[in-house]
């Protein structure tokens, strides 16, 4: 990683049962989690979301290395300025972030419990148990929540506040219609839906004022 904190997450695992068995559990999870396949100059990777907000990648390999087969998971998050570690602090602390981070260990410990079921002692020194043992808390969900619920209420007051400013110039109000947006879009994730929809709804309104205003600029 570099000074900003921008690189990729790398996860190592070693698995005894057969390597098709691994393999059903990823080609599963990238479809539960509505992954889509990209091949570039032989290159192959999987990538989710959407490139005005944030984007997932995820790719995989395997490796035999002295008998013991290994899966590696490289994935990361771009939003047009990284990639970032799905680790990164920022990241995990909004919703989707968090969310993935979550599905990521719950991967890991599938092949964990699948490769465990070929092993008389299976290891407690990996990457999932060490993923598991930091964010698995009970305390990081209740922080993610208020910060979403507060994201709810942001794009509420935004959207509110944003059809009078909406008057003072059209950048304002095209800059106030983002903004709204993105705070609405994320306070969705929180128990503070219904002002994330209040906040939508204004916004609408303010678009449409915008809309009028900018038609009425330039014409």
């Amino acid at each position: 990683m570099d000074k900003r904190g921008r690189g990729k997450s790398v996860y190592t695992m070693r698995f005894s049962c057969p390597w098709q068995q691994v393999d059903n559990i990823i080609i599963n999870w990238l479809n539960a989690n509505k992954f889509s396949l990209v091949e570039k100059k032989n290159k192959k990777y999987f990538v989710k979301g959407n490139i005005l907000m944030r984007r997932f990648f995820f790719e995989y390999s395997y490796l035999n290395n002295n008998g013991n087969n290994v899966v590696t998971i490289t994935t990361y998050c771009s939003n047009g300025n990284g990639p970032w570690p799905i680790e990164n602090k920022q990241l995990i602390s909004i919703r989707a972030g968090y969310d993935y981070l979550m599905s990521v260990i719950g991967l890991l410990g599938a092949i964990y419990n699948m490769s465990a079921q070929y092993e008389q002692q299976p290891s407690v020194q990996t990457d999932y148990h060490r993923l598991a043992g930091m964010y698995y808390d009970a305390n990081w969900q209740a922080e993610v929540d208020k910060k979403m619920g507060n994201h709810a209420l942001y794009g509420m007051l935004i959207g509110i506040v944003g059809l009078i400013l909406i008057a003072f110039g059209w950048v304002l109000g095209l800059a106030i219609i983002i903004f709204g947006m993105t705070f609405c879009i994320n306070g969705l994730h929180s128990d503070r839906k219904y002002m994330s929809y209040i906040g939508f709804a204004t916004i609408g309104i303010s678009l449409i004022v915008w809309v009028m205003a900018v038609i009425n600029l330039f014409s």
